[in-house]
């Protein structure tokens, strides 16, 4: 029985610059910096009988820049020249089986970051004794109210400002890397004990640091202590929690400066592109044939010259060499400049943090 399709839909992959602080560590500001766009995609088609939505296979291709050709699948030379950086994507991304899309995105030097569903929050997955919470590795000792933060705050038992304070609580119960991962993608880790980050009763040299670290509370067990807690560290294969795995802290400082920025950039490209008066994707009238691989083939077009209007409207409005833009930026503000009072003929030197009349 063949497939019974009811839908299509492309997948595109954004290319979002560096943020200000990743280009410039020492405080260097660079004033070039290109705006988001779309790089490359390929189309998706869906029904009741093809496994529901997505096959999140075919988000892999659109990251390799792959094309069908004579019935095999054909690698273009844009593989190579993709830079390797944050990779995020909504949370229906990381709902998926890991082999299908996190590991083979991690293996091509993407590193994932992710939110989560109600049913993905809390403490998920176990290696060795250490609890996957939110994406991180956490000691199995983590009290219940850290490791429930996420979903206390969904579900209104607690405030904002409280859950960024249990965040920020997790982090001394946070597994640390002892060293990078190697070139099969292992890792070896450390307990927060033994990185100096609490005292732990299960390992005694940990104790009497000081009065500032935590004194882990291990609950009594009839069994023998995990093998995090027994050894100094240990090392996490790449599948160990891989579905829900990502490198940065889930819900601090610096996971929501690059979730959110990569994921408005992907929301700021499509409505670019919906904008009715240019390509206005979501309307079927702009492409009127029938036909997918006619659609497919016109809504190309229509991302190609959303791509060309914008990076051009950016390139006219940027002055390099000390040279005048082609173009004066937009002006957003609907009241008047105070230039627009200057006496006619007065010749006067501004900049952005003075101000000079005839009396300066």
């Amino acid at each position: 029985m063949s497939p019974l399709l009811f839908g299509h839909q492309q997948l595109c992959q954004v290319a979002v610059g560096p943020a200000p602080e990743e280009e410039a560590p020492r405080g260097r500001s660079i004033e070039v910096r290109a705006p988001a766009y779309v790089l490359q995609r390929h189309a998706q088609y869906y029904g009741e009988q093809v496994g529901g939505y997505i096959e999140f296979g075919e988000s892999v291709s659109v990251l390799l820049g792959v094309g069908l050709g004579q019935g095999r699948i054909l690698q273009t030379s844009l593989v190579s020249e993709i830079p390797r950086g944050y990779l995020a994507g909504d949370r229906l991304y990381n709902d998926q089986q890991a082999e299908n899309f996190q590991l083979p995105i991690r293996a091509m030097g993407f590193k994932p970051v992710y939110d989560y569903a109600k049913d993905q929050l809390g403490s998920k997955d176990e290696y060795e004794g250490a609890q996957l919470v939110e994406g991180n590795w956490y000691c199995p000792s983590m009290p219940e109210h850290l490791v429930n933060a996420t979903a206390d705050l969904i579900a209104e038992r607690i405030d904002k400002q409280m859950w960024i304070e249990r965040t920020r609580q997790r982090t001394q119960y946070l597994f640390l890397p002892k060293q990078a991962a190697d070139a099969e993608g292992h890792r070896r880790m450390m307990c927060p004990a033994q990185a100096g980050r609490v005292q732990c009763p299960l390992k005694p040299h940990t104790l009497g640091k000081g009065v500032h670290l935590t004194l882990v509370d291990v609950p009594p067990s009839p069994v023998e202590p995990h093998a995090v807690c027994k050894s100094g560290s240990v090392t996490f294969p790449p599948e160990a929690g891989a579905q829900l795995w990502q490198p940065l802290q889930h819900g601090r400082e610096h996971w929501q400066r690059i979730y959110f920025r990569l994921r408005n950039s992907v929301e700021g490209v499509n409505g670019f592109g919906k904008d009715p008066l240019y390509e206005h994707f979501e309307s079927g009238g702009t492409r009127r044939i029938r036909g997918i691989a006619a659609q497919t083939l016109l809504l190309a077009f229509q991302l190609g010259h959303a791509n060309r209007r914008k990076l051009t409207a950016w390139a006219d409005a940027i002055a390099l060499n000390g040279d005048r833009p082609r173009r004066r930026p937009t002006r957003r503000r609907k009241t008047r400049p105070l230039s627009d009072w200057t006496p006619k003929g007065y010749l006067t030197k501004t900049d952005n943090r003075t101000e000079t009349g005839p009396d300066q």
